[in-house]
């Protein structure tokens, strides 16, 4: 096993690759995918790295990244000697779990000989006077996910029990008016796409692999709209057991009326193997 750096003071001339993460595609915020570049670029002139050119970038939620094909590849290129650190321009965008941060580092990168950059707090992994602080970072991370998760799902609760409002991005057929509260309604302009889906799906004919190649949208968003009660004047909250159901504002006039929905329904059944109809 190669000897990982003690302190900042051994890491030169070390070969680096980058880890970028967004929490979401198209992130643009102060810590976006530029900022983080320029932390590195820093980092790397400093303390007279070799640039790999590898960058390893994911947009995935910091509580679940470690399972992303990403962090696989990262792995993997580690394990055959391609780098000798894994610089992360800020703390919270290595990810938000402590217990995966301890294995990734235990089991996978620190074996393989390679440490991981806290750029923004410099910290090294393998540098021991800096394990608590790498700790520290990596519990205060994960505790603001929680939080943050918290107030969103308490947000989404009070929407649902005194809006009747599903909460988060409008489907297609949908947008958010323009008043606060910003509830739901029923977008006249886009709604007719929708629609259309559900009339070409109920004659049985064509799969949601085929909708997708005639209209544009990927075969997994069409199945949701498919199964989506939002578009037979129903509020959704949670799914399977934990479910629960609201007359939307529209329930008297559908975009998609009963006989319709059921028609679709019918129809999505009997293309699904095994499956027993809800």
């Amino acid at each position: 096993m190669k000897r990982l750096p003690r302190s900042l003071d051994d890491i030169g001339g070390l070969r680096a690759a980058r880890w970028i993460r967004e929490s979401t595609s198209g992130q643009f915020d102060r810590y976006g995918p530029a900022s983080q570049r320029e932390q590195q670029d820093r980092f790397i002139e400093r303390h007279g790295l070799v640039d790999t050119g590898l960058t390893f970038q994911v947009a995935h939620s910091g509580t679940t990244v470690w399972r992303s094909p990403t962090m696989t590849e990262m792995l993997a290129e580690a394990r055959v000697g391609s780098f000798d650190l894994l610089l992360a321009g800020y703390s919270d965008r290595w990810q938000r779990d402590l217990r995966r941060t301890l294995e990734l580092l235990e089991d996978g990168l620190h074996p393989a000989g390679v440490a991981l950059v806290m750029c923004d707090r410099r910290i090294l992994s393998s540098d021991p006077h800096d394990w608590d602080e790498l700790v520290a970072e990596a519990a205060g991370a994960e505790r603001y996910s929680r939080r943050l998760s918290e107030r969103i799902t308490d947000g989404y609760e009070q929407k649902f029990d005194k809006q009747h409002d599903p909460g988060g991005h409008a489907a297609l057929g949908f947008r958010r008016s323009t008043e606060p509260p910003h509830t739901l309604e029923v977008d006249q302009g886009t709604i007719g796409v929708a629609v259309g889906l559900f009339e070409r799906y109920s004659l049985g004919t064509v799969s949601a692999r085929q909708l997708a190649a005639e209209t544009g949208p990927e075969a997994s968003r069409i199945r949701c709209i498919l199964m989506n009660p939002l578009y037979n004047g129903w509020i959704r909250r949670h799914r399977d057991r934990d479910e629960t159901r609201r007359p939307a504002p529209w329930r008297s006039t559908p975009p998609v009326p009963d006989e319709l929905w059921t028609r679709v329904e019918d129809v999505r059944q009997s293309k699904t193997r095994g499956g027993a109809r809800r």
